[in-house]
């Protein structure tokens, strides 16, 4: 059975990415559908929630095989992590073992420090041009108070891609990182840009309880407050955006500086590995001298010996 858990997870490794992928754009879709359009009539569209659910379901059967062919040695906490967020399905792409995982372009790859350092620097510079995306939203809505639809929408779909683009860089770094736990407290300012719209989706849920027709005066004052509270959690999360792409100007301006001190340490190295060499050739030079020193004193004693056994024998007779 094991053989069998082993050779689905290859193969599904791939596709499950991609759905893993397309799950977190209509996640985001929707979360920050409810934080862009905030009048009650503007509900979720429903083809965004049907495709929500219908791509659920292959994480659900997923997770069933899991559990049927591994029932032994079963994860419970990343069983239950997968089934609530399925795009976390990228983190454990190989079932029967958390070392391994297969990403875009790499394959199949062994989760090293190296391949850790490698994605750092291919996923640097993109997420850098994405991060600046927040200047424009920023200026366009301090400039247009009021949006018409075409430009509110453009900014919808712009701050959407900036936090869909955030949260998967995360969990592919987090997946490969060596120590999870001071990785994500080198990332506390992406952490925080992910779970706030979470956090304010979850209590806009309560807008839709409270959308009946037996609304009051004291429950529309709680969908007012809802609702400052929501373009609130708006505005912080757009600053922490600010902040994240400045971390990552200053961590991308850092970084020739660093790679030179390295070259120059590299360089310092070499030289001293250099000197070093020579005076091991030194010292093997004069080892060698001193071999032949003592061979040489060897082959005269010898001779010496040579020279007085005759001398003793003929003494003898």
């Amino acid at each position: 059975m094991l053989a069998n858990l082993e050779q689905y997870s290859q193969k599904m490794a791939k596709p499950f990415f991609f759905l893993s992928t397309f799950y977190l754009i209509l996640f985001a879709l929707i979360i920050h559908w409810s934080l862009f359009f905030k009048k009650i009539d503007e509900s979720i569209p429903n083809i965004l929630l049907i495709g929500f659910f219908l791509s659920w379901l292959p994480f659900l059967i997923d997770a069933f095989i899991y559990f049927l062919y591994n029932l032994k040695k079963l994860n419970i906490i990343r069983l239950i992590g997968i089934i609530i967020f399925p795009p976390s399905r990228i983190m454990h792409p190989a079932w029967c073992s958390h070392h391994y995982i297969w990403l875009p372009r790499y394959g199949w790859q062994f989760k090293t420090k190296k391949l850790a350092i490698d994605l750092e620097q291919q996923l640097d510079t993109p997420m850098l041009v994405i991060a600046l995306l927040i200047l424009p939203i920023m200026s366009i809505e301090f400039i247009f108070k009021e949006p018409s639809n075409t430009l509110r929408n453009l900014l919808y779909f712009s701050t959407m891609f900036i936090w869909f683009s955030f949260t998967l860089e995360f969990i592919i770094k987090l997946a490969v990182a060596p120590k999870k736990l001071l990785f994500c407290k080198a990332n506390i300012i992406n952490i925080a840009i992910i779970i706030l719209p979470l956090l304010s989706f979850l209590r806009g849920l309560r807008v839709l309880r409270a959308a009946t027709p037996f609304l009051n005066h004291g429950k529309l004052l709680g969908i007012a407050k809802t609702m400052r509270l929501r373009g609130l959690a708006m505005k912080i999360m757009k600053g922490l955006m600010s902040l994240s792409l400045i971390q990552k100007l200053i961590k991308k301006v850092r970084r020739p500086a660093n790679l030179k001190a390295l070259h120059e340490r590299q360089k310092t190295h070499e030289e001293e590995l250099l000197e070093l060499q020579e005076k091991i050739q030194n010292l093997e030079l004069k080892i060698l001298k001193i071999k032949k020193d003592i061979h040489q004193l060897e082959t005269s004693e010898e001779i010496n010996e040579n020279n007085h056994n005759p001398t003793t024998s003929t003494s003898t007779k």
